[in-house]
């Protein structure tokens, strides 16, 4: 209890790794970012309308005399249905998609210093507004 010990943290020198060789993504990269979005977008709006055939087949079973054939239902709400998942869709997919491309410009990874010796890390840094310095072990990767 009357022990104390003391810690040092030891951090590698940010300035000698920065200013190395710097490495940028590739441009096939940003297209996989984009595309994933556009993906997803495609995934949500499919899911939607897959969910809402689905409930008008069972409202159709359910209660004939109310809701008389599904297909009619269908046929009568698809495009609103549609329509309304796009625009509710748009809400996170314009913003990401405007987004992405300075997300991607920021990226850089570092993996020889200053003397051009290789580092046993990989010095990593990406962020639009949080900009992030990380150091990743080659394992890591």
């Amino acid at each position: 209890m009357g022990k104390r010990v003391e810690e040092k943290v030891i951090k590698p020198p940010v300035k000698q790794i920065t200013s190395g060789k710097i490495f940028k993504p590739s441009q096939a990269f940003l297209k996989k970012m984009l595309f994933k979005s556009a993906f997803v977008f495609v995934l949500i709006w499919l899911l939607s309308i897959f969910c809402f055939i689905g409930f008008c087949l069972i409202f159709a079973a359910d209660d004939p005399i109310r809701y008389p054939s599904a297909f009619q239902l269908i046929d009568t709400y698809f495009i609103p249905v549609s329509l309304w998942t796009a625009v509710i869709n748009l809400i996170w997919l314009v913003p990401a998609l405007i987004a992405i491309p300075p997300y991607f410009r920021s990226i850089e990874y570092s993996v020889k210093a200053e003397t051009g010796e290789t580092m046993p890390e990989i010095y990593s840094k990406r962020g639009i507004l949080t900009i992030t310095r990380k150091h990743l072990p080659f394992r890591t990767i």
